[in-house]
């Protein structure tokens, strides 16, 4: 196993057992704490993010991989007014979802409680990071992002500002970290960490979902293909609706 991988991995089942103690008002002053520093940053976050569109130009990176890539304006206040959305929600640790009395008289409760450690594994769009960072913190669950090498630059940014927030409240900044090294081969060795990680979400493109299933001995949540419909209005030409083509170019 690597130790890079096993020293992050260890790192956050330690401070997951602080997460789950925290209140929800210390986590909702983190998120908000973060919204201001996203909007407050945002030249900071543009210049480190013009470093990573350009190595994605000159490396030929595919238009539409690059516009996801690129922190505009509106990319910046959606991720700082995600955050107060989060923050808006319901906590849902410690949640009772359902209960009854026993004829003995015991009454039992399921109760929400946070997984522990979760490991995400995503590529091209940065503001994931500040999505299911702030996801985690308000379930009370540590965070493993590794992002794609295209937005190294953007991610370490955004992580020194969620970090910046985190110790505004006293939290440890293991709460959410960030593989910086960008080598394949280390998503087996992070996705094999039985011990300390219990679930693995990987978002993206078919290929990687693939690749993070096969190889992983943790639980896998995975979007895969998704479902996708297409609904033909009643007065619709079915011949062009058949050929995807034109159906496309119609719309």
């Amino acid at each position: 196993m690597n130790e890079y991988i096993t020293r992050i991995a260890d790192n956050a089942l330690e401070v997951s057992q602080v997460l789950r103690r925290l209140s929800t008002g210390q986590k909702n002053a983190v998120l908000r704490e973060l919204a201001k520093l996203i909007r407050d940053n945002r030249a900071y976050l543009q210049t480190e993010n013009a470093h990573d569109v350009a190595l994605a130009r000159e490396t030929a990176l595919e238009p539409s991989l690059v516009d996801r890539l690129t922190l505009s304006d509106k990319v910046i206040d959606s991720m700082s007014r995600a955050a107060l959305e989060i923050a808006a929600l319901p906590d849902p640790v410690g949640e009772v979802i359902e209960g009854r009395t026993l004829v003995s008289g015991v009454r039992l409760s399921r109760v929400r409680a946070p997984l522990g450690v979760v490991a995400l594994i995503y590529e091209s769009r940065p503001n994931v990071t500040v999505d299911v960072g702030a996801l985690c913190l308000k379930s009370g669950n540590a965070a493993i992002l590794r992002g794609g090498k295209e937005a190294l630059h953007s991610n370490r940014a955004l992580l020194a500002l969620f970090h910046q927030a985190l110790r505004s409240q006293n939290i440890p900044v293991e709460a959410v970290q960030l593989i910086e090294k960008t080598e394949r081969a280390l998503i087996i060795d992070l996705v094999k960490c039985t011990r300390q990680i219990d679930l693995v979400v990987p978002r993206g493109g078919e290929a990687l979902i693939r690749f993070v299933a096969e190889h992983s001995l943790i639980p896998v949540v995975k979007h895969d293909k998704g479902v996708c419909n297409i609904f033909i209005a009643a007065d619709a030409p079915l011949a062009m609706a058949r050929s995807t083509n034109s159906w496309v170019a119609g719309n």
